[in-house]
């Protein structure tokens, strides 16, 4: 309200000014009646004002509580709905590993989409988390979608590169299986926010995190060799997301890691 205050004082100031030096040309009652209606109308201004900004400090405040209110119900299953991304990164984890003959039936195509498909309701879950979360929420939430997204994208492709060249089928493996260690990571990142250990995610995961869900690779069938090349790719992912912070995970930053 400053400006405002200053505004007013020296509107008033100048209006007794002018009067004090027109007393000498004009009659004096006329004067000061003339700046007591002007001192008038400015204090009826701004009472107005205050009303007015009264009304949108409540109205922010009650939007700012229904905000909260929206969060802490999104917020109540979201432990459930990071729960079944951690078990399709998982799933999608162990198809990363399957040999040539296994994608190279497309009949096993739908059994990987079945495997990684995300329920409806936990769609509708972290969609509403982003509309109440703050903004470091927003941010995370929506690097948790966008990382599904490409994590299944390349899911599907292994299926395209089965006729390609076996160094490419690798290739393909490799960063399917990273992708889907990447979202476990981001995934296990916002489950303290979600149980409501913290108001907002931190804006910085924890790099140990990432490659949490890789310790059960050596068990894996594959292609000869192909466990020990994914969790090679993995050792490396940290150097791809600096610090941890939020910026290194989206993609579409310059920062990004893959």
């Amino acid at each position: 309200n400053f400006p405002l205050g200053l505004f007013l004082g020296a509107t008033a100031a100048f209006l007794i000014s002018w009067g004090l030096g027109a007393i000498h040309t004009s009659d004096g009652a006329t004067v000061f009646a003339g700046i007591f209606a002007s001192l008038t109308a400015l204090f009826g201004a701004w009472i107005a004002y205050r009303g007015v900004m009264k009304q949108i400090i409540d109205q922010r405040r009650v939007e700012t509580e229904n905000r909260k209110r929206d969060l802490d119900a999104a917020r109540s299953v979201l432990p459930l709905a990071l729960s079944q991304i951690h078990d399709v990164a998982m799933n999608g984890y162990v198809f990363a590993h399957k040999p040539p003959d296994f994608l190279s039936e497309r009949a096993n195509f739908a059994e990987v989409r079945a495997g990684t498909k995300l329920p409806e309701d936990t769609m509708t879950v972290l969609k509403d988390c982003i509309r109440s979360a703050d903004p470091i929420g927003v941010r995370w939430l929506s690097v948790l979608l966008s990382r599904y997204q490409i994590s299944n994208a390349r899911s599907s492709s292994l299926f395209k590169e089965t006729e390609q060249q076996h160094s490419t089928l690798e290739s393909k493996q490799i960063d399917c299986a990273t992708a889907w260690v990447v979202l476990d990571a981001v995934a296990m990142h916002l489950m303290d926010f979600a149980r409501g250990e913290d108001h907002t995610p931190n804006v910085k995961l924890d790099l140990s995190k990432i490659g949490s869900i890789a310790y059960f690779g050596d068990d894996l069938t594959g292609l000869p060799g192909i466990a020990a090349k994914i969790h090679e790719a993995i050792s490396k992912l940290k150097d791809n997301f600096g610090d941890g912070h939020v910026r290194y995970f989206e993609i579409r930053n310059p920062f990004r890691g893959q």
